[in-house]
């Protein structure tokens, strides 16, 4: 009677005896057939093993690309005294190119606003002999990029040098000079350029483009 209350209350319990003991040996023998069996971390699409320690999800998420930034074409007079002229003076146009892709460029105005009996038009890069080319676009950080030159006047079309000085005088205030028309054109493309400013029909055989509000001038 004994030994059939041990057996109940061993079935009771849930465990038979040596029943570890037959495991243990199974169990041994399977990892001396087999091997151990090592679990690696599956690869995220990076690359990089994922090990689930991440305390953000979002630090995976790449930001999108900003848009590329509209060029920006600036021409910007200065009379050098800030007085009305009388004589020669060292006034200046400086032209600004920002973001404009491709060039080099060359630059060009006439004064169409008097007319061409009245106005300079030497300098335009069209009916003129002169035409100057402008300074390379230097890089400003984050993809962007600005061309800058400056034209200083002289007194004389036999002092007119190609991309440093101009006849164009500059009277006080800037805005009282007669309105330019102003042309920028590219110096390996003949069909690629722009035209602002006062009356775009000046360079109208030419087809350029009007860059519009992208466009900007004191006069």
């Amino acid at each position: 009677m004994s030994g059939g209350h041990a057996l109940r209350r061993t079935e009771a319990s849930g465990s038979v005896p040596g029943a570890s003991r037959r495991l243990g040996l199974v169990f041994l023998a399977l990892v001396g057939c087999q091997g151990v069996a090592v679990l690696e971390p599956i690869p995220d699409q990076a690359g990089t093993p994922d090990t689930g320690d991440s305390a953000n999800p979002l630090d995976k998420v790449v930001p999108p690309t900003p848009p590329a930034p509209r060029p920006r074409f600036d021409v910007t007079l200065t009379d050098a005294d800030g007085a009305v002229d009388i004589g020669l003076d060292a006034d200046t146009l400086t032209i600004t190119l920002d973001d404009v892709p491709g060039g080099p460029w060359f630059f060009g105005y006439g004064q169409t606003q008097i007319g061409p009996f009245l106005g300079w038009f030497g300098e335009d890069c069209y009916t003129g002999d002169f035409c100057h080319p402008l300074q390379p676009a230097e890089a400003l950080g984050n993809g962007r990029r600005r061309s800058v030159t400056t034209l200083t006047r002289v007194g004389s079309i036999g002092a007119i040098v190609e991309g440093s000085t101009t006849l164009l005088p500059v009277d006080f205030p800037e805005d009282a000079t007669p309105d330019c028309t102003f042309y920028i054109g590219s110096q390996t493309e003949p069909d690629v350029c722009f035209v602002f400013g006062d009356d775009r029909s000046h360079y109208a055989t030419l087809n350029c483009v009007d860059p519009g509000a992208d466009a900007t001038t004191n006069q």
